[in-house]
């Protein structure tokens, strides 16, 4: 059976699978975002403004 919807286009086994796929790409962005807001704090610290 296929759908259109752009997360069936990687082959799950279940929706176990595929939720822990949703869950680990969520950490994954939830990183990046937290490690360049923490650069920003630092740096506004070490340059005193």
């Amino acid at each position: 059976m296929q759908h259109n919807n752009k997360d069936n286009n990687r082959n799950f086994a279940n929706e176990q699978q595929k939720k822990f796929y949703l869950i680990g790409r969520a950490f994954k962005i939830g990183n990046i975002v937290g490690t360049t807001v923490l650069l920003l704090f630092v740096g506004k610290h070490f340059l005193g403004v």
